[in-house]
């Protein structure tokens, strides 16, 4: 019954170290990692414990990224406790690793650290655009790109295009945004977005346009002739609607 009740204690931060010094040690052996990663990820799901120092809470996110629904799970229990130190753990990965597969939790930190709200609103914000992408998994892609869903994704996404945010979210699209070139020996390719994050930052820069989103969307346009079908046309059919409404702000496709 005790080491029931021992099971069930919130981790402390004695116990995170040691899980952390684990990793490192561990580092080079994923399989060894493995166990320690999926207590990491347990408890995301069940929420963190309140009263743990922030500074072990970055380290932690910085060596197990949080992903989809466990970016709101892990603050269910403690509201803004942690928010600052959440916002450091991401910054502190993204300056050593790519944000390609971490882009939901990458846009959940910078609006969070400069858009002025909590990181569970900056995550509701991002689930409202996800919801209204609704991609389909058979094709990685959008399931309607009728103008007014393009419009309801646009306006889910307008905190990330606000003054104070958008040069963030540039850098992130910059990095992580579809459609990305790819090259195996002498064949090139490129990847149509291929996640719900990923198509609501791209229909967001399409219809928030600038002279700094244009640049971040002429430099996509370039690889579009690489993409396959169908996901050459559905990126075509944003940028189409995107231009009948903000002209040759929005860079055109290839012919």
């Amino acid at each position: 019954m005790s080491g029931n009740r021992a099971a069930r204690r919130p981790p402390t931060n004695t116990k995170l170290q040691r899980i952390l010094c684990e990793l490192e040690a561990k580092r080079e052996d994923i399989h060894a990692t493995m166990p320690l990663r999926e207590t990491l990820r347990k408890l995301y799901v069940k929420g963190l414990p309140s009263g743990l120092d922030p500074a072990v809470v970055a380290a932690v996110i910085f060596a197990r990224m949080p992903q989809g629904y466990e970016i709101e799970r892990l603050v269910r229990r403690t509201g803004t406790e942690y928010d600052e130190a959440l916002v450091t753990g991401v910054r502190r990965f993204l300056e050593r690793f790519d944000v390609l597969y971490v882009l939901d939790v990458a846009l959940v930190a910078a609006l969070t650290e400069h858009g002025g709200v909590s990181w569970a609103t900056a995550y509701e914000h991002l689930r409202q655009a996800e919801e209204q992408v609704g991609r389909d998994p058979s094709t990685n892609l959008p399931s309607d790109l009728d103008p007014a869903v393009l419009e309801r994704i646009s306006a889910a996404m307008d905190p990330w295009f606000s003054p104070r945010v958008v040069a963030h979210t540039l850098s992130l699209a910059h990095e992580g945004m579809g459609p990305l070139a790819w090259s195996i020996g002498e064949e090139r390719g490129a990847t149509a977005p291929q996640c719900d994050e990923e198509w609501a930052l791209f229909i967001g820069c399409a219809l928030h346009p600038s002279e700094a989103v244009r640049e971040v969307l002429a430099v996509r346009c370039e690889r579009i002739a690489l993409l396959d079908e169908p996901g050459r046309s559905a990126v075509c059919e944003v940028l189409a609607y995107a231009r009948r409404k903000h002209g040759e702000r929005v860079p055109a496709p290839p012919l």
